[in-house]
């Protein structure tokens, strides 16, 4: 097996892109399961690379889609830590209450 030479970065990036298409097909057809393979792949995102502001950002998008505020705002916090201007002031306050 040949060893991978992609840096965690463009892993994590790679992995971005395919959570971001779930995440288009969700709002298509709002089928929930394209949701949460879309969360799923945005954690494995994360797991490459911790320092992705813009995959905190989606995930605290998909997780207020989903439902469960509790997660967006652990996520809106993260992202917070990078760029407290990726999440709208509309979501944020919604999470927020």
């Amino acid at each position: 097996m040949q060893k991978s030479s992609e840096s965690p970065m463009m892993t994590g990036n790679l992995l971005r892109d395919a959570a971001l298409s779930y995440e288009n097909l969700f709002f298509e057809t709002k089928t929930m399961q394209y949701l949460i393979t879309s969360i799923e792949y945005l954690k494995k995102s994360l797991e490459s690379n911790t320092d992705n502001p813009l995959a905190y950002h989606d995930l605290t998008v998909a997780y207020y889609y989903d439902s469960k505020k509790d997660s967006a705002k652990k996520y809106l916090d993260f992202a917070d830590k990078y760029d407290s201007t990726l999440i709208p002031p509309e979501l944020r306050e919604i999470i927020n209450k």
